[in-house]
């Protein structure tokens, strides 16, 4: 029988968590989305509706989580953040292997949460103020909400940054 390994908190926050925003964000685009959410939003808490969000929710984090790897990871090295390679023949002993999966769970998981958010939430407020019809001034809540976003953007943009740099020195560390 095939084992397989629960979820953890780690993998929740790098892909469901972000892949729950962005696919919030598609409810802009597609009518039936929009109708899920709002099946949920009015309190009929049906499994269907639920499950689907569930599971896209995932795949959608997984789709972000890729162009996180492949556009905003090299735009953060061109900012500074070394280059690192993960060297695997440095890592087969059962304490240093350890140590690389106390890494993957203390540090790379966050580094993923917070740039794959941040590209999340930059789709949702795409898909929110340009291409749905909420407006960004119509009263101070709006505008409230829109600077929190922009805010929230900076800092993610800030905090993936640092935790880049975080994961390339603990990558270095255990390539010694």
């Amino acid at each position: 029988m095939v084992q397989f390994a629960p979820i953890n908190f780690g993998l929740i926050i790098a892909f469901i968590l972000p892949g729950t925003v962005a696919a919030y964000g598609l409810r802009y685009l597609s009518p039936r989305i929009d109708a899920l959410w709002s099946t949920l939003e009015c309190g009929q808490i049906v499994a269907g509706p639920l499950i689907l969000i569930g599971i896209s929710a995932l795949a959608v984090g997984l789709i972000v989580s890729s162009f996180r790897f492949v556009v905003l990871e090299p735009i953060l090295y061109c900012t500074g953040v070394n280059r690192t390679t993960i060297k695997y023949d440095k890592i087969i002993d059962a304490e240093r292997r350890s140590l690389f999966s106390q890494m993957v769970e203390n540090v790379y998981r966050y580094e993923q949460f917070y740039g794959n958010m941040l590209l999340s939430l930059l789709l949702f407020t795409i898909l929110r103020y340009f291409v749905g019809d909420k407006s960004i001034v119509q009263t101070r809540g709006d505008f409230a909400a829109f600077v929190a976003i922009l805010v929230s953007l900076v800092v993610l943009f800030f905090a993936t940054r640092t935790q880049l740099k975080e994961v390339s020195r603990a990558v270095d560390e255990l390539g010694k």
